[in-house]
């Protein structure tokens, strides 16, 4: 994987479930934009991020559980 990876900029992207699980083993993610993504999942709780960009996003809720584990 691209474990130093800092900024990610996925605007504007429709995700599966697994998708966005992965981004937990970024470590040295601080800046995520998801501005205007379409998400069938939550967002995964990411400890060192700085700055979270999650407006316009639309979440699926109809095939989505939360467990707690993260932002819905």
């Amino acid at each position: 994987m691209l474990p130093k990876i800092q900024y990610l900029a996925l605007s504007d992207n429709d995700f599966a479930d697994s998708f966005l699980s992965i981004l937990v083993n970024l470590t040295s993610l601080k800046v995520i934009d998801l501005c205007c993504c379409h998400l069938n999942s939550f967002v995964p709780i990411m400890p060192n991020l700085l700055d979270l960009d999650i407006s316009l996003m639309t979440l699926n809720r109809s095939s989505t559980s939360n467990s707690g584990d993260g932002v819905t």
